[in-house]
């Protein structure tokens, strides 16, 4: 199959090596494996050029409007032409309304395929904006979609997506739709309707270089970490528009851990400086380390520096965290806040445990209840591998995503068989 996938954030963005983007290149480069011809058309950004670890294509997309997700860009429109399936990854505002008018246009051309990776939480101008869309463009966009993936069916039932597309919601006043279904019970219905209808679940992975292995002794000589330090980890973006990670409360919940618990931040971003004075005001500042940005290679070697792997997400801006998957392979015990999607990839007890969110007296309650019990952090953590090895990898994830590609190209001949031209 010729498969097109449309990201707004492209996977050669170096202020971290996960998110869309990277959820977008470890899914092409598997369809690629698996035998498809796979090009990624991605919104411009600085050093993309020399982004060239890919077996797949890229077309950049140059914008005529840029403003916050909205990214306009003609030029995909002559883009779509011979392609099976055209996989937009949700937000990105813009390609959606062009490749759902490209849709409207030539239906039986290709399969229109959403990704929904997360909602969008905007603020002032922006909010406005998006309502406006909400109310009537999207709904018109998705006349046309032919299969919406989620990467977890619970953080549906809550998103903006389940809102927009499930039957009767009056969130954005959309009219019931009946390709979904009425539903006496949400959850149950979903995962049922998923199977045939409108909605599938694609959970993200972790790449096969992520396993445990012992803590190397050059990244602890670089962090000044000894024998006998507790390290617990936070990876991600360190921006504006990513304080929905909510490591605030995680800086809070160090005040009252003890001496020998270091933390170690990964990422960068315009509000590292920020946290890093945040941390000294608070007199933290020796058991916090900040990496920055964290090479590739690398990536491995600092989940194993790790005892404890935390992710203190505030709230629906996080879907479902890849860096929490990669951690899990690599053996680390999870403490995650209990949000719908978040929360699918821990069963509590077996391979992690979940707090409240904004809530940084439980992060403290359970770090001390998991350092207290050493061994059941070992058996947590194995389980947690194990896990990523039957579920959450990613030539898994592409797997499935090839089967409904499929089912979806299968339709199409046939609607081309039985309308010959």
């Amino acid at each position: 199959m010729k498969i097109a996938h449309v990201a707004y954030f492209p996977p050669a963005v170096k202020a971290s090596h996960f998110g869309i983007g990277h959820a977008v290149h470890y899914l092409s480069e598997e369809l690629v494996r698996l035998g498809h011809d796979v090009t990624v058309f991605v919104s411009w950004s600085p050093g993309i050029k020399k982004f060239k670890e890919h077996s797949y294509k890229i077309k950049t997309l140059w914008p005529v409007v840029k403003f916050g997700h909205i990214f306009f860009a003609p030029t995909l429109w002559f883009g779509l032409r011979k392609f099976d399936i055209v996989n937009v990854h949700y937000p990105f505002w813009g390609a959606l309304e062009i490749v759902g008018l490209y849709k409207f246009l030539h239906k039986d051309r290709m399969k229109f395929v959403i990704s929904y990776d997360a909602d969008i939480l905007p603020k002032g101008f922006d909010k406005k904006i998006l309502r406006w869309q909400y109310k009537n463009i999207l709904p018109r966009v998705v006349s046309m979609v032919d299969k919406i993936i989620v990467s977890s069916a619970d953080y549906l039932i809550t998103s903006d997506a389940f809102g927009q597309f499930y039957a009767g919601s009056p969130r954005f006043g959309v009219a019931s739709s009946p390709r979904f279904g009425v539903a006496s019970s949400p959850r149950l219905r979903l995962v049922e309707a998923s199977k045939t209808r409108l909605f599938a679940e694609v959970p993200f992975g972790a790449a096969d270089q992520f396993f445990p292995e012992p803590k190397d002794k050059r990244l602890m000589a670089r962090y000044g970490l000894k024998d006998e330090d507790v390290v617990l980890m936070f990876i991600g973006i360190l921006d504006r528009t990513r304080s929905y990670k909510g490591l605030n409360y995680l800086l809070k919940a160090m005040e009252y851990l003890d001496a020998n618990v270091k933390l170690i931040i990964g990422g960068n971003g315009e509000m590292r400086e920020f946290y890093q004075t945040k941390a000294i005001e608070s007199g933290l500042g020796k058991r916090m380390i900040f990496t920055g940005y964290i090479k590739e290679d690398e990536m491995r070697q600092h989940y194993n520096l790790c005892d404890i792997f935390i992710l203190p997400s505030i709230n629906r801006g996080e879907a479902c965290s890849a860096v929490a998957l990669e951690a899990m392979a690599c053996a680390k015990p999870l403490i995650m806040t209990n949000l719908k999607g978040v929360r699918s990839i821990i069963d509590p007890g077996v391979n992690g445990m979940l707090v409240e969110p904004k809530n940084s007296r439980d992060i403290v309650d359970k770090v001390k209840f998991l350092l207290q019990r050493p061994q059941l952090m070992v058996a947590m953590g194995q389980n947690g591998a194990d896990r990523v090895n039957w579920q959450y990898r990613w030539p898994s994830s592409a797997k499935k995503m090839e089967e409904i590609y499929k089912k979806l190209a299968t339709k199409k001949q046939g609607v081309q068989e039985s309308n010959p031209r």
